[in-house]
């Protein structure tokens, strides 16, 4: 699977932080009320640590399905909530240019419905969704990878 795009950043991640505090530290003009620690609890990493964020464009449709299959090859793992609202808080701007979609957090909504963070917006608009996991996504579409670098 081809890639076309690709940027990596390094910076901190606090997985201690509580998720509206992450919500709330990215000043987004509009987030989903269904991004909640309950939704999203955070187990699999503790405390503050580095990481290095891929994202990765495909420049073409993708099932969810595929793209994780591509994204298997460029990194450890997709990001989860936690990465994905330090991102967007640390990198403001990026969302508007380039959608992002966080697909190691899914969560299930009341209609039985995978869902997962996602970021997105406009020239002076910025966004923290949910969007459905399964499905085609657009052409336009990055996706989030994570390496741990440490403490």
């Amino acid at each position: 699977m081809r890639i076309e795009g690709l940027f990596v950043l390094n910076f901190n991640v606090d997985y201690f932080r509580p998720v509206f505090q992450g919500v709330k530290a990215g000043h987004y003009d509009r987030a989903n009320p269904n991004i909640t620690s309950e939704n999203f609890p955070s187990n699999r990493e503790t405390g503050i640590k580095k990481i290095q964020l891929r994202l990765v464009h495909f420049n073409r449709k993708i099932s969810t399905d595929k793209a994780l299959r591509g994204l298997d090859r460029q990194g450890p793992r997709p990001a989860t909530l936690q990465e994905c609202l330090a991102f967007g808080e640390r990198f403001p701007t990026f969302q508007s240019k380039f959608p992002t979609a966080f697909l190691d957090s899914p969560w299930l909504d009341l209609e039985g419905r995978l869902r997962c963070p996602y970021l997105h917006g406009r020239k002076f608009e910025r966004y923290l969704g949910l969007n459905l996991f399964d499905r085609e996504w657009p052409e336009v579409v990055w996706f989030a990878t994570v390496a741990n670098l440490g403490v």
